[in-house]
């Protein structure tokens, strides 16, 4: 064995490790931001106040979408390894070849994955962003108070220093 053998079979060990990890964040980050989206619609934002229900379902579907390829990817690299590792017991020359060739869907697979991940988070940070705004501009207008004046009819409180002066010149 070469040095540059031993080089490669490290840097093909790398690569391994790399992807799995990528896989593993996709797969946690999809199912962290589908459950932080249902906490934050269920609990925080009140029903009459959500607002903008389409980019939450967008950015659901991505999530999910996400998780599906990332698991179809998973299945599909076991299978293909089970595949390589039979072409290498039966001294098949070309495995190399076909095992790249097998490869190429996994990484298609995968990119649509990390993209329909990335899209779901964007879609849920913008609801949970335009949410929080429309919620505390409904919350931070000043809420009048009906007020009783010396005539007895029910004012709001801004009208009150009117309606007490026209009471009292009666």
């Amino acid at each position: 064995m070469s040095v540059n053998d031993d080089y490669r079979i490290r840097y093909e060990e790398l690569k391994s490790e790399s992807e799995r990890e990528i896989d593993k964040y996709i797969r946690y980050l999809s199912g962290g931001a589908l459950v932080l989206s249902l906490t934050f619609i269920g609990e925080l934002v009140p029903s009459g106040d959500v607002k903008f229900l389409w980019v939450i379902y967008g950015g659901w579907i991505s999530l999910v979408l996400a998780l599906i390829l990332n698991f179809i990817s998973y299945f599909i690299t076991i299978n293909n390894t089970e595949k390589t590792i039979d072409d290498i017991d039966n001294d098949d020359k070309e495995w190399i070849k076909k095992a790249k060739k097998r490869n190429k869907p996994i990484k298609w697979f995968n990119g649509f994955s990390s993209f329909f991940s990335v899209l779901g988070i964007i879609g849920i940070g913008l609801f949970v962003t335009l949410n929080i705004n429309n919620y505390v501009k409904k919350n931070s207008e000043p809420k009048t108070q009906g007020v009783k004046t010396r005539a007895g009819q029910e004012s709001n409180s801004s009208d009150t220093t009117f309606t007490y002066k026209q009471t009292k010149n009666k």
